[in-house]
């Protein structure tokens, strides 16, 4: 059983807007939110550095400050949700992955 939705406007009014034309207005906003992702970045965590240690210090969900100093790049409060930990002959490394705003 499908409900229409009841929309009180700031005027006292009432709107009864139908199911269908809800669902589809709830789909072109999740397409919306989804397409919105407008930045990607991924860096590699210096791993001889002793002030911060992953797993110690900070954990993934944890918000973060990232810098690049070549760049002069500086994103406060990003938040960590993936780490990627790959292993080579000559060396081990971290990968973080961050959530976009």
């Amino acid at each position: 059983m499908k409900f229409d939705l009841v929309l009180e406007e700031t005027n006292g009014e009432t709107t009864h807007l139908p199911a269908n034309e809800y669902t589809a207005m709830l789909q072109e906003r999740g397409r919306e939110k989804l397409a919105s992702i407008t930045e990607k970045s991924e860096s590699t965590i210096a791993m001889n550095d002793r002030q911060y240690q992953y797993n110690r210090d900070y954990f993934l969900g944890d918000y973060v400050t990232v810098q690049h100093d070549r760049f002069g790049l500086r994103q406060p409060k990003i938040q960590l949700v993936g780490m990627i930990e790959s292993f080579d002959q000559n060396e081990y490394s971290l990968t973080p992955t961050f959530k976009g705003e």
